[in-house]
């Protein structure tokens, strides 16, 4: 009954809602049943703009102020594996993948994949902003709207991302130099104290805002950048080894998160595992079995300020641990020239 009750209640709210604003939220937070980026930005978070929540990864709430359209966007990415694509696409296709390949990685078959996709998406979107027809369009993550930005551009509708991860140079989205010819950025950056960056030179927004929060990070921001830089690599051996220092991980997903655990897992000890704290992806909550150490169960904030060293794939929390001073250990080779295009102080954690 989900799914044709939700379409009824979103019909019902374009109807009395029709010429605003319209925002797309992540996960909910269950906590205060809030978007937990939205709810960085109070003058959206406080709107009564059209909020439609288009992830998966919560249980969906019909009477709820927020729209779950989660099921209808299932549908879509069923639909666009049927890979209907064009002539046209296919030029797009083998452009992209030439660039992606620069970072020694063949996406020919997942960009088939998400062009159908982007297909079916756009039809959703059209319909979305036929019948709406809003002033504006917020939204978080900018991958997902890259057919949503496009249409919002031919109508002359302003879109507006919020930050919602660390963005770099290096990244498909953002090097913005690579795709002149395709319309792909939205018009304007929201960064928080929740999701925010270092170098923002190489973006191609109109224009980035910061609320209050943000402003006073800059003074941070600008005390860190004179610091001295850690060594520049760490061997997993010396750093489990002796343990005198406090170690979080950082989950990033199920898939990364066992392949960085079957690297350390061999010089983790019943000596030394009541040092080493795991903390899970918001996302994967629950699926890590390879449990060689603690499971936290704490609050990001409690994580970061206890531990002494962070291992991180790739992720925002490797900045809130930069202005906390803490030793920052990457571990994805992959990942390295993208974070130093972010200004982060960090070591190389070295597997070999």
């Amino acid at each position: 009954l989900f799914a044709p009750l939700t379409f009824l209640k979103l019909a019902y709210q374009i109807f009395f809602k029709r010429g605003g604003g319209l925002v797309f939220c992540t996960e909910r937070n269950d906590t205060t049943n809030s978007c937990r980026y939205i709810n960085c930005v109070p003058s959206i978070q406080n709107s009564k703009y059209l909020k439609l929540r288009y992830s998966i990864n919560h249980t969906p709430k019909l009477f709820d102020s927020v729209l779950d359209i989660a099921p209808f966007i299932l549908v879509t990415k069923i639909f666009s594996r049927l890979k209907i694509t064009k002539a046209d696409d296919r030029k797009v296709l083998e452009y992209i993948n030439e660039q992606i390949q620069k970072y020694n990685l063949d996406c020919s078959k997942m960009l088939k994949n998400k062009l159908s996709e982007y297909r079916f998406l756009e039809y959703f979107f059209r319909a979305l902003l036929f019948f709406y027809n809003p002033k504006r369009i917020i939204f978080v993550s900018n991958n997902f709207f890259i057919p949503l930005i496009s249409l919002a551009k031919k109508k002359s509708v302003p879109t507006y991302e919020v930050a919602h991860a660390l963005t770099h140079k290096y990244h498909p989205n953002y090097s913005y130099e690579n795709f002149g010819e395709y319309p792909f950025y939205p018009d304007y950056l929201i960064e928080s104290n929740l999701a925010f960056n270092i170098k923002t030179d190489f973006l191609a927004y109109k224009k980035i805002f910061f609320n209050n929060e943000r402003r006073e990070m800059d003074k941070i921001i600008k005390e860190r950048k004179k610091s001295s830089a850690f060594e520049e690599s760490y061997d997993v051996a010396r750093l489990f080894g002796s343990l005198n220092k406090k170690i979080l991980i950082i989950g990033q997903g199920l898939e990364s998160d066992t392949k960085m655990i079957s690297k350390i897992k061999p010089h983790i000890t019943n000596v030394n595992s009541n040092k080493v704290t795991f903390r899970e992806h918001p996302a994967f909550k629950g699926k890590l079995k390879d449990k060689i150490f603690k499971i936290s169960t704490k609050s990001l904030e409690e994580d970061l300020d206890e531990n002494d060293i962070i291992i991180v794939d790739y992720s925002q929390v490797m900045l809130i641990a930069h202005f906390m001073k803490k030793e920052i250990i990457a571990i994805n080779e992959y990942w390295f020239k993208a974070i130093d295009s972010t200004g982060i102080i960090y070591k190389k954690l070295n597997y070999d």
